[in-house]
C-alpha cells in the first residue's frame, strides 16, 4: 500500500509532539493548564503526563481514522476523485492539534498570553482548508454538507458544497478577525460557521425541491 506524502506530513507531525511533549517534560508543571474561558483565565487542568501524551494520541488517532474512512464509505472511490484535498485536511487538522499543544506548553512555560486570539489564526487556516476541500469533494457519507437533499442528488450535492465551500472560506476570514479583536475571538471563531451549517442545510434543501419540481414539471 503506498503511502502518500501529505500522510506522511501527518506522521511527522505526530512524531514532533512527541519528539517535543519528551524534550520539555522536566521543564513543565505537574499540572498542566489546559483549558481556558472566554476570559482567557484558567479553569481546567490535568496531569502533566496525561497532557503531554494527549495531543500526539489524538494526532496518531486522526490520521489513522482519515485513512479508515475511504475503506468504509460506500462511496470510498468517490473520495480518491479528491484525494489530494483529502489529504491536505487530514494535514491541516493534525497540524492544528499541534499548533495548540504548542500553545499549551508555551503557557505552561509562564508565558501568559490571549489563548482565544492565539488560536484564531490556525483555526480560520483549517476553515479556509475545508472550503477547498468541500468544493472539490464528490459525495460520500464522510467529508462535506451531508444532509439527505445532498445525499440523494449530485446536483444538490455540487451546488450545494460549490456555495458552502466559498462561505467557508468568508468564515475562516472572519475567525481570523479574532487576532485583531480579542474580546470577540471566540464568537468569530463559531458563528460563522454555525451559520456556515445553518444555512447549507436549508440551501440543500430549498435546491432539491427546486430541481425535482423542475423535474415533475
Amino acid at each position: 500500500m503506498q503511502v502518500s506524502k501529505r500522510t506522511l506530513a501527518s506522521l511527522a507531525l505526530v512524531a514532533a509532539m512527541v519528539a517535543v511533549s519528551v524534550l520539555l517534560y522536566d521543564r513543565l508543571p505537574e499540572q498542566l493548564a489546559t483549558h481556558w474561558n472566554a476570559d482567557n483565565a484558567v479553569d481546567d487542568t490535568m496531569p502533566r503526563a496525561v497532557g503531554l501524551a494527549l495531543f500526539p494520541a489524538l494526532g496518531l488517532l486522526l490520521v489513522g481514522l482519515f485513512a479508515l474512512v475511504p475503506r468504509i464509505d460506500p462511496l470510498g472511490e468517490n473520495i480518491d476523485e479528491f484525494r489530494a484535498a483529502y489529504d491536505l485536511m487530514v494535514v491541516t487538522t493534525v497540524g492544528l492539534l499541534a499548533y495548540v499543544q504548542g500553545l499549551v506548553i508555551w503557557w505552561n512555560l509562564g508565558n501568559e498570553f490571549a489563548v482565544s486570539a492565539a488560536i484564531a489564526p490556525a483555526v480560520a487556516a483549517v476553515y479556509v482548508v475545508a472550503g477547498y476541500v468541500v468544493e472539490r469533494a464528490e459525495r460520500n457519507w464522510f467529508v462535506g454538507f451531508r444532509t439527505p437533499w445532498t445525499l440523494s442528488d449530485d446536483r444538490v450535492w455540487e451546488r450545494t458544497h460549490s456555495r458552502g465551500g466559498r462561505l467557508l472560506k468568508v468564515a475562516g476570514v472572519l475567525a481570523a478577525l479574532g487576532v485583531v479583536f480579542p474580546e470577540y475571538a471566540i464568537a468569530l471563531l463559531v458563528a460563522p460557521v454555525l451559520l456556515v451549517a445553518v444555512y447549507t442545510t436549508v440551501f440543500s434543501y430549498r435546491e432539491y425541491r427546486r430541481l425535482n419540481r423542475s423535474n415533475a414539471g
